[in-house]
């Protein structure tokens, strides 16, 4: 059976010297394929272009009669260097028009100098017979050409102007050119703390001797981005029942290191906590509130979230947290007594339902013998009952914090859903010393 991904072919075109030279790093190509695999797609190629037309012109020649969709994303305004509508048209041999849908969206949105001459103007101008689509946060608005095998997509650049778009515009418009009983089938699997090479190791072992060939009907692929792994599992519409099976298969091999089946960790542990009613507070030091940031970046935080602490000096842990004085100079702040302290003083203070305690040495400097750089402790629990687990992370400092903080949200999971807390994880050193 020919391959799902040989049949939906995905192509990205991202515009712009600003992502061309690194100026800003490209997150949408991302969304975008993130925003596909509904349908069954998988990128196969990814071109960063500058602002130059002829170079545009050039890419689209060539990425269309290889693409059923094709997605140029960015030069969509009204500035000089906005050069897409210029490009679309100029490489399908389209005239540039006045389309009243763009025109109206301009003066919707309060702008009135749309006339010819002004700058908005160059924004109303679209290649001929493009179908637009709204944007909900933005000035300029999306549209799509039918190509020779497919179509393709203009999309605005700035990152919150494209999900809105893709959300409420492309999304549902995809949803009626590919209708439900044409669809590829896709199953996720998030995976937390397994590396990909193990999980693939497992995987194809156990269906080693599978009399039906699974991975020969089905396509499986895998996406690291640590700590996370995600298993993806691809099918043909007809294969649906089949994929049925073998998902069910999956989940039991990766058993509870699979925590979610799209959600990232944070809205997962959000939801746990929302489903039960329950309030979080977090004590952190050595992630520098990054845990907090991870939560209150989702809508509807304050329903969980009671408090937060950055204790990172000594006089802050004992000031804020009721830390004993004696106890951080005997057992020093990253250890397990300080760890258990600093989660009795946020949760007593707070009242909240659940806390999370995190300590630890995020280097590079200030390690010791018993204590080396990356060593981290981290106390999950209730006020009745807490768990601490000691971690060596060994990355550098911006990595150590994202492992920890993630980590910590993992730990709570497992806590909340009565699951063994000392699983190990592939990037704790001392996972490895007991395997």
């Amino acid at each position: 059976m020919t391959p799902l991904v040989d049949k939906r072919k995905l192509s990205l075109l991202i515009t712009g010297d600003e992502v061309l030279y690194g100026d800003i790093t490209d997150t949408n190509s991302s969304l975008i394929s993130k925003a596909f695999e509904e349908f069954g797609f998988r990128a196969l190629k990814k071109r960063v272009v500058g602002d130059d037309l002829d170079s545009l012109v050039l890419e689209l020649r060539e990425l269309a009669p290889i693409s059923n969709i094709l997605v140029i994303n960015g030069g969509l305004g009204s500035t000089v260097d906005d050069k897409t509508n210029c490009a679309v048209a100029k490489a399908f041999a389209l005239e540039l028009v006045e389309h009243p849908s763009a025109k109206r969206h301009l003066e919707n949105r309060g702008i009135t100098s749309v006339e010819v001459g002004s700058p908005w103007y160059k924004q109303c101008l679209l290649p001929k017979g493009a179908q637009t689509f709204e944007n909900p946060a933005g000035s300029a608005l999306g549209y799509c050409i039918k190509t020779s095998e497919g179509y393709l997509i203009a999309t605005p650049g700035p990152p919150q102007e494209l999900a809105a778009m893709l959300e409420k515009a492309i999304m549902p418009w995809a949803r009626k050119i590919y209708p439900e009983n044409s669809l590829g089938q896709l199953s996720r699997f998030m995976v937390f703390g397994v590396g990909e090479s193990q999980i693939e190791k497992k995987i194809l072992t156990h269906f080693k001797d599978h009399p039906q060939h699974p991975f020969e009907r089905l396509k499986l692929g895998f996406r690291a981005v640590a700590p996370f792994t995600e298993v993806k599992l691809w099918g043909e519409a007809e294969e649906k029942l089949f994929l049925e099976y073998i998902d069910k298969e999956l989940l039991e091999i990766l058993g509870d290191s699979c925590f979610s089946r799209g959600p990232e960790m944070p809205l997962l542990v959000s939801e746990l906590l929302r489903q039960r009613s329950a309030t979080l507070s977090l004590a952190e030091s050595c992630t520098g509130g990054l845990l907090a940031s991870m939560i209150t970046a989702l809508p509807g935080a304050s329903d969980i979230l009671l408090a937060g602490v950055v204790s990172y000096a000594y006089a802050a842990k004992e000031q804020f947290l009721g830390v004993n004085h004696q106890r951080l100079v005997e057992k020093g702040a990253v250890s397990q007594t300080v760890a258990e302290e600093m989660f009795h003083g946020i949760i007593d203070r707070s009242k909240s339902d659940y806390s999370i305690a995190i300590t630890g040495i995020a280097g590079p400097s200030g390690g010791l013998p018993n204590k080396p750089v990356g060593t981290v402790f981290i106390t999950v629990g209730t006020k009745d009952r807490h768990h601490t687990r000691r971690l060596v992370v060994a990355k550098e400092r911006s990595t150590f914090q994202r492992h920890v903080a993630l980590t910590a949200l993992d730990l709570l999971r497992r806590y909340i859903l009565d699951l063994e807390l000392d699983a190990p994880y592939y990037f704790d050193g001392l996972s490895k010393e007991s395997t």
